[in-house]
């Protein structure tokens, strides 16, 4: 897994306006460990600076300002701006811009919109409690490290899109807004080489039902790790956070050994298979260096049986028929792969073994 497009985070954060709704703190709670799963298994993350920058608000409350600062000089978080987004003019709105009632993209007006350093600077001032010197800094870090995207033909490609379904969905439902919006991320993702988008779910439905054939978007999710994880009897990424066993320090620890770079790479090519396939592959390369020792043929038997018969999760403690211990048997495989590579390295460092 390569890059991700990180969208929606801002409302995490005080809401700026009457009407403004700030999600539930279990809402956020699960949105933060997403966030931390995908600065985990992916080599960057890309998060919209549109207009006055909430999305680095909610970064610097998760993150802490040393932390946020490390990971933006590295490249691990960057930023992206584009002074369009795509929205929905009722009669009334229309009638203002003279145009027709539908979807249309918007250009954002101020100085807020049009400069990456403005948008930071003023939410920073509204929204924390840093010194002016940490407010600019911090500002000219995310300028110094954001991409320009040029997006209103992307937007009004979607919004083209959107009206159309206007004549064939429900306009009771605001299935279309949803739509455009997914059209509108597809295309800030494919300008950005992304092959995952984190959005609202709403938004992925529409992602992973139309766009395949509109543009090359690949519908890599983190489930493959999530399932390893439960392979290996191991509590969630949010579990982890929410209990204090594991922080975003430790996990960009983690992230930067080298290790984890295999692991990336070695899940992004397995993204494809479903759960037997996700355990099968990583049964493979967990039991490879064993095939060479005495225990070979019991091992293949114990895997290969099991994922025969159907089952969704081989239990590692089938090792028991080799004749180890499993705790001996589990010695016996870390001691094998330390001279080369296995994922299961990379999971014994968030299980701190």
């Amino acid at each position: 897994m390569a890059k991700v497009l990180f969208d929606k985070i801002s409302k995490a954060t005080i809401p700026r306006h009457d009407g403004g709704k700030r999600i539930s703190q279990n809402e956020e709670i699960a949105l933060k460990s997403t966030f931390a799963e995908s600065l985990l298994l992916s080599d960057q993350i890309y998060v919209n600076n549109f207009g006055p920058n909430l999305n680095l608000v909610v970064l610097l409350n998760w993150l802490g300002q040393d932390l946020l600062e490390e990971l933006i000089h590295k490249g691990s978080i960057s930023f992206f701006h584009s002074n369009t987004t795509v929205g929905y003019a009722n009669k009334d709105t229309a009638a203002l811009l003279n145009a027709n009632p539908g979807f249309m993209a918007f250009q954002g007006v101020g100085s807020h919109f049009e400069s990456v350093y403005d948008g930071t600077y003023s939410i920073l001032k509204e929204q924390t409690e840093l010194s002016d010197y940490d407010i600019g800094r911090l500002a000219t870090l995310v300028d110094a490290n954001n991409k320009d995207l040029d997006c209103f033909e992307i937007g009004k490609k979607a919004s083209r899109k959107g009206n159309q379904l206007l004549e064939t969905y429900d306009k009771s439902e605001s299935k279309y807004l949803d739509f455009a919006n997914a059209m509108y991320l597809a295309g800030l993702s494919s300008q950005l080489d992304c092959e995952l988008v984190i959005a609202a779910d709403r938004f992925l439905d529409n992602l992973n039902t139309y766009f395949d054939s509109i543009i090359d978007y690949s519908k890599l999710t983190t489930k493959p790790f999530q399932t390893i994880l439960e392979y290996e009897d191991m509590p969630s990424l949010q579990a982890l956070l929410l209990d204090g066993q594991i922080s975003f320090e430790e996990i960009v620890k983690i992230r930067e050994n080298k290790e984890a770079e295999k692991f990336r790479d070695w899940l992004f090519n397995i993204q494809n298979e479903d759960e037997i396939g996700v355990i099968k592959e990583y049964s493979k390369e967990v039991f490879h260096p064993l095939y060479e020792t005495p225990f070979s043929k019991p091992v293949r038997f114990a895997i290969n049986s099991a994922l025969t018969i159907g089952l969704s999760f081989v239990e590692p403690q089938t090792a028991i028929i080799t004749g180890l211990s499993y705790q001996a048997f589990d010695e016996l495989i870390i001691d094998k792969i330390s001279k080369g590579w296995s994922p299961k390295i990379f999971i014994k460092k968030i299980r701190k073994e």
